[in-house]
């Protein structure tokens, strides 16, 4: 083999190694979209009030718990508080509700009713209020984004619109899968 093919194929696999890299990088660093966050008047308040208002509402709340407000809930009862934001293990309700201690006398709280109520206290007990008030999410960085960032800084000084080394020319698609002198860029 002549020692110059050696050096393209070197190259070659040099290259197509860092696009493998670069690719997984970008696929991994984009976070997975995850499912909103539950509301405690959309979602937890109409839970409550088929099921528990009844003991825990206006007239006399037993036990001193009114579940009529996630601020009710925070502040609680002769027990303390009802729920600790994000513990819902710590959370007084999820424990009565999810053992079946609660609703006493009625009909028990579906499975579905109870991971809402766990999902809720886990991420940080959210009211209306609560979610109007954070800050606006960032921009996710798409793969798409992360790749052309990369190819930008890395790449493109040598492979783009002033030179092209071993004839590569990375500023297309078309043009990194036609490749160079050593053949297909990816």
């Amino acid at each position: 083999m002549h020692p110059t093919s050696r050096s393209f194929n070197r190259r070659a696999t040099t290259l197509k190694c860092c696009w493998a890299a670069i690719l997984a990088g970008a696929i991994q660093q984009v976070p997975a979209q995850s499912e909103p966050h539950p509301v405690f008047e959309t979602e937890i308040a109409p839970i409550l009030a088929a099921s528990c208002v009844a003991c825990h509402g206006e007239d006399s709340p037993q036990a001193g718990l009114d579940v009529r407000s996630a601020s009710a809930l925070l502040a609680g009862g002769k027990s303390g508080p009802a729920i600790v934001p994000g513990a819902p293990v710590d959370s007084l309700l999820l424990q009565k509700v999810a053992s079946g201690a609660m609703p006493m006398g009625g009909s028990k709280l579906a499975r579905a009713e109870i991971e809402a109520i766990r999902r809720w206290i886990e991420s940080g007990a959210q009211t209306e209020r609560s979610v109007l008030s954070e800050p606006a999410e960032h921009h996710r960085v798409s793969p798409r984004e992360i790749l052309v960032t990369v190819l930008s800084v890395k790449c493109l000084l040598c492979h783009g619109r002033r030179v092209q080394q071993g004839g590569l020319d990375l500023r297309t698609r078309a043009s990194a899968l036609a490749g160079g002198a050593s053949g297909p860029a990816i």
